[in-house]
């Protein structure tokens, strides 16, 4: 099993761009590559790679959809290739997330969240 941490730093890796690190339980980082931590997440948001974790983007959460188009849109008008976004879900809730394919989103799947974290 990958844990966050081994993901992030892939990302990272094929990217060459420390990702967001969003996390349904509000503890949300954003890093610069010397790994030192940065603001402006409006920024980032649309120019930086993504990892999500805890956080299904269904109709719930309304203005993250939102956020994510107006990024994919954003790129798109700018000729610019859009940063990569990775959806970490439990097993048991990967069907749910038609959306996130529909924004250029990749899902992974792992048992429980608790083994992201180990």
């Amino acid at each position: 099993m990958t844990n966050l941490r081994q993901i992030v730093e892939s990302v990272r890796d094929e990217t060459g761009i420390a990702p967001c690190i969003l996390l349904g339980n509000g503890i949300n980082r954003f890093y610069d590559e010397g790994q030192q931590p940065i603001g402006a997440w409006l920024d980032l948001f649309f120019q930086r790679p993504i990892v999500m974790a805890g956080l299904r983007l269904n109709a719930d959460e309304i203005v993250l959809r939102w956020l994510f188009m107006k990024r994919q849109k954003f790129c798109r008008r700018r000729n610019l290739e859009q940063p990569k976004f990775i959806q970490l879900v439990r097993e048991s809730e990967a069907a749910e997330n038609a959306f996130v394919n529909l924004v250029g989103g990749q899902i992974l799947n792992c048992p429980t969240y608790d083994d992201l974290y180990r």
